[in-house]
């Protein structure tokens, strides 16, 4: 009964070269290949083979190790190189009782052996074997290459994603990014460095009115889309511009008044727990200052404590700490008042810096940022919160496994 395995009826039947030097044996190989349902080419020489092989590339070779003009190392070497032959499994055909033989066979280049007198049996088993190889290696090949193409167009969307993350990192630096304003009495500076391409840190500043401006600072849960969407969202909810500021509502007198600090707390709160079906959640730093006298009221929500600048060096931590922004409904917040005489600070920083971790292991902490701040304390401003973001990189050895910002609000002459 024929070996050859069943195949597509479409696809023509594999096809066998002998390379045999006696025409009884080459005979005798073919009307045993033939019978199976095989194709069979036949060859008197290696050269003619291998003429053969460059005509029509055969899936199976039985090569005579004792071809003389061709010897088997040289024929696989020449066979490999010719176009459509690279996959091609060769059989050698070894003389009976030739030591060493089939080793040697292997390390010329062959895929396998068949001693002489050859059974019919066994043939068919070698080649039917040799066919399974074949496919298999195919089929690896064929899915190598659909996974190749898969890769391909995984990198050009990720590179389109990348593309379009960088110019979303440009906008959400632009929206509540670093910088400088001044109010008045008031220098406020902000800082900004995301851990990815997108971050979920806002800070950023808005005139109430000619003697009050709002300020905050926030962190969102996560660092992916998510958290850089709410962050866009945020930055919508408390933007400048009064019409869409929800920190701002018109007053009985037609004016423009800020929402207490408690109040828009819980205002962001129950809009996270009851309209937002999301499960991030904020931290947020928000207050109001009064450029006249210096009195801040603020409201802090998870965040980092903020940090007092004292005139006389002293550094106070302020706040109790609170519960971060669309975490449990109907949470309570409580009211920070605090002034600031000429010349004082007030420090919000993320808990980026703080969490900071240091390649040997540990963090940061509240006592080494404190530590930070003393160090620096002469500077101001931008500089002052670029040099405490270096020392941050430079405690954590460079590495930044959280989004970094900072929001200092200075108190000083007209």
């Amino acid at each position: 009964m024929p070996l050859l395995p069943e195949s597509d009826p479409e696809r023509p039947a594999p096809l066998v070269l002998i390379a045999e030097t006696w025409r009884q044996q080459r005979f005798a190989l073919q009307t045993q290949l033939e019978g199976a349902g095989y194709r069979v080419l036949s060859a008197s020489s290696g050269q003619q083979a291998l003429d053969l092989c460059a005509a029509e590339p055969p899936a199976i070779v039985l090569y005579d190790s004792l071809m003389e003009d061709v010897g088997p190392a040289d024929f696989c070497a020449r066979l490999r190189r010719t176009k459509g032959n690279a996959h091609c499994y060769v059989i050698a055909l070894l003389p009976r009782d030739a030591d060493g033989a089939p080793g040697a066979s292997l390390a010329e280049g062959g895929d396998d052996f068949i001693s002489k007198p050859i059974a019919a049996p066994e043939l068919l088993a070698r080649v039917q074997s040799g066919m399974r190889i074949i496919d298999l290696k195919a089929a690896q090949r064929e899915s190598r290459e659909d996974l190749q193409e898969t890769l391909e167009h995984l990198r050009a969307a990720q590179s389109a994603i990348d593309r379009d993350l960088i110019e979303a990192r440009k906008l959400q630096h632009a929206i509540g990014g670093q910088g400088h304003r001044n109010f008045g009495t008031l220098d406020v500076s902000s800082l900004l460095q995301s851990a990815a391409h997108i971050g979920g840190d806002l800070v950023g500043v808005f005139p109430v009115n000619s003697r009050c401006a709002g300020f905050y600072a926030i962190d969102v849960s996560g660092h992916g889309v998510t958290a850089a969407l709410l962050t866009a969202r945020l930055s919508a909810m408390l933007s400048p511009s009064l019409d869409q500021n929800v920190a701002l509502r018109i007053s009985e007198w037609g004016l423009y008044e800020a929402r207490g600090p408690v109040e828009l707390a819980k205002y962001l709160n129950h809009l996270m727990t009851a309209d937002f079906d999301i499960d991030s959640y904020f931290t947020m730093v928000y207050g109001l200052a009064d450029m006249v006298t210096g009195e801040i009221r603020l409201v802090q929500a998870g965040h980092p404590h903020p940090l007092v600048m004292r005139s006389d060096g002293r550094i106070e931590k302020i706040g109790r700490g609170g519960m971060p922004i669309g975490l449990i409904e109907d949470a309570c917040y409580e009211e920070i008042k605090l002034t600031l005489a000429q010349g004082e600070r007030l420090l919000i920083v993320s808990d980026g810096l703080i969490e900071a971790e240091a390649p040997s292991g540990g963090e940061l902490g509240d006592d080494g940022l404190r530590r930070m701040v003393e160090d620096n304390a002469h500077l101001s401003g931008e500089t002052l919160l670029a040099r405490l973001r270096d020392r941050v990189m430079d405690f954590s050895g460079f590495y930044q496994n959280d989004d970094i910002s900072a929001l200092l609000i200075e108190f000083g002459d007209l």
